[in-house]
């Protein structure tokens, strides 16, 4: 009778170790799954990460972006500067007078202004596909780069307002834009212009300014920096067309208000 208890005995506690060593690589496996899980998303998460300023630049999301802007540049101000200066006054216009010289130095205020108004609503997406990238400060090469775009940096606050940012880049690039054109106008086309010559002047000018702008503006909304603000502040409705209408208000808010 006490052979066959501790046989049983044996027997329940051959089960019970069996039953533990089944639990053990359930529990086992559970860690391993959820382990993957974190490293799919940490490696997914790195994918929305650029390497470099180049493959920013190159993204599908930049390409489309200047050409849209670019072919906008000269559509908009045709027909805006035909009405000005073709129907409301009449040339011939001096070569350093308002018409001209208010548009090239006014353009590099007015031109990233519109170009970002919108430029918000479509990043969380893009980036979510691929289209874009997000880009840490420390892969930003060359470092002379951020001296030049000093709005790159992640050193002032100041520079998380895309207001700001906009407007640093226009004055940035006026620093070539802006002569360059000058001379142009008076050495090429001056010392007056007819009504044509004019318009086509200054919508040569908005077209020549509009992939720099295009190109550094999204290379500074790329920045991990302000970026984040911006996909956190996108809305997520999982109607497109709810969700398209508070994008555009915040966008715009956000232009409006830095």
């Amino acid at each position: 009778m006490s052979t066959y208890k501790n046989v049983s005995d044996a027997t329940r506690n051959d089960d019970d170790d069996v039953f533990r060593d089944d639990e053990i690589p359930q529990d086992q496996d559970a860690v391993v799954s959820s382990s993957s899980i974190n490293i799919n998303n940490e490696e997914e998460e790195e994918l929305h990460y650029a390497t470099n300023v180049r493959q920013v630049v190159l993204s599908k999301f930049v390409i489309c972006q200047v050409i849209i802007n670019t072919l906008g540049s000269f559509i908009g101000p045709l027909i805006t500067f035909y009405c000005l200066f073709g129907l409301l006054s009449q040339g011939p216009y001096d070569w350093n007078g308002s018409q001209l010289i208010g548009v090239v130095i006014g353009s590099l205020v007015g031109s990233p202004l519109f170009i970002f108004a919108l430029m918000p609503v479509g990043i969380p997406e893009a980036l979510k596909n691929g289209w874009f990238y997000k880009l840490r400060v420390d892969d930003v090469h060359p470092k002379w780069f951020l001296c030049v775009f000093p709005f790159l940096c992640n050193d002032k606050r100041i520079w998380r307002f895309s207001t700001i940012r906009n407007c640093m880049l226009g004055l940035i690039c006026g620093i070539v834009y802006v002569p360059v054109a000058i001379l142009i106008a008076r050495y090429g086309f001056g010392p007056t212009l007819s009504t044509w010559e004019l318009i086509f002047f200054n919508v040569i000018y908005l077209v020549c300014l509009a992939p720099p702008i295009t190109i550094f503006g999204l290379v500074g909304y790329a920045m991990e920096q302000n970026i984040n603000v911006i996909v956190a502040k996108m809305n997520n409705n999982p109607n497109p067309y709810q969700r398209v209408l508070r994008r555009i208000v915040v966008s715009i808010g956000m232009t409006l208000c830095c």
